[in-house]
């Protein structure tokens, strides 16, 4: 199973959960991903730590503050219970290092699946966008000879202009009509299987919108999860489709939202974590 096609399983998910929400405000959607998330990664902290020994940990952490309130005069009691206070604050992460580890990287996954529905947005009908065609070095005049060709609702407005240095050729192209549409590369060669990106119109506020396609590997899997990868022998390397960047506003001010995300993760974990009976 290739890379691409364990993100075409692990997208899924997120595919059912944020798909009703299209026309909803994009802080809806995140706020209910980020639910999910902190409750997941709650539940991990609960299975995968020492609840009690984190309780201990705290409890005596505390004691010991209590203890440095209490003594305040005191140089030799302030200087112990100081030490203290940094060796059971070392305990306390050391229990929380293997939590950690593991839940790190299903963070790290929301964070890769929300970057196609919240990053760009779908074009709307009548907006302009450039698309960009990088072409492999090692194919010869693959760049002077590319042509792009477009379906009914795309309509290509300018000329390639070609970038030799960085084996790029860019055109600016303007959206018809709402849907799912597709650009066609004609390399000028005798290719079995045409070279395309998909272009998404539509007046949705989130949609998942893969920005690059590009040849077989890790991180070509994880950024588009709706397009295979480009064969190892094709004479296009990546194809970019420059959207227009999502914006999440809140009371008229814009808000990034990995920064939405994480800040409603920890607002979700604190309220939940009693109600769940774990320890943190």
């Amino acid at each position: 199973m290739t890379v691409w096609q364990i993100e075409r399983i692990l997208a899924r998910p997120f595919q059912w959960m944020l798909s009703p929400f299209a026309n909803a405000h994009p802080l809806l959607p995140l706020a209910l991903v980020s639910l999910v998330a902190s409750v997941f990664l709650l539940l991990a902290f609960r299975w995968l730590s020492d609840q009690r020994g984190l309780e201990q940990t705290k409890a005596k952490i505390y004691a010991h503050f209590l203890e440095l309130k209490l003594f305040r005069h005191d140089v030799s009691v302030i200087w112990s219970a100081e030490k203290q206070i940094l060796r059971y604050n070392l305990q306390y992460f050391l229990y929380l290092l293997k939590p950690l580890l593991v839940t790190l990287p299903i963070f790290v996954l929301f964070l890769v699946e929300l970057e196609a529905w919240f990053s760009s947005r779908p074009l709307r009908v009548g907006e302009p966008v450039v698309v960009s065609v990088f072409a492999d070095p090692a194919a010869d005049k693959v760049l002077e000879n590319v042509q792009l060709a477009t379906t009914a609702g795309l309509r290509v407005e300018t000329p390639a202009l070609r970038v030799r240095e960085e084996r790029r050729a860019d055109w600016r192209i303007r959206a018809l009509a709402a849907g799912e549409h597709e650009i066609q590369f004609v390399t000028g060669r005798q290719d079995p299987t045409p070279v395309t990106k998909r272009v998404s119109v539509g007046p949705a506020r989130i949609a998942p919108v893969a920005r690059t396609r590009s040849g077989v590997g890790l991180f070509s899997g994880l950024e588009n999860s709706q397009e295979s990868p480009l064969t190892p022998d094709s004479p296009i390397t990546r194809i970019e489709v420059d959207y227009p960047a999502a914006s999440i506003t809140v009371f008229g001010w814009g808000v990034n939202w990995v920064v939405a995300f994480v800040v409603l993760s920890l607002v979700f974990a604190f309220i939940l974590k009693r109600p769940l009976g774990i320890v943190l």
